[in-house]
């Protein structure tokens, strides 16, 4: 007869929900700061097509997944 999983400690699974936490925060400010620069940058140089914004946008995106898929990958392997 199989051992059923146990479920992990209280504190254990508090720190797991601090962890993901961090991480859709860092996702929501890489995010914003980046396309808050992004447009300030268009004003600064007067383009009327939103470019820097949209860059910045898709860079603090691409940031905050790389960096999840590495903390992912890192909870996987330990």
């Amino acid at each position: 007869m199989e051992e059923l999983p146990q479920k992990p400690s209280k504190p254990k699974r508090i720190l797991n929900a601090y962890a993901f936490l961090s991480l859709g925060l860092q996702l929501v400010i890489s995010t914003g700061v980046l396309g808050i620069l992004g447009h300030y940058l268009d004003e600064f140089l007067k383009i009327s097509f939103p470019l820097f914004l949209m860059l910045g946008i898709l860079a603090g995106l691409t940031a905050s997944v790389i960096k999840i898929l590495r903390e992912l990958d890192n909870k996987k392997n330990n």
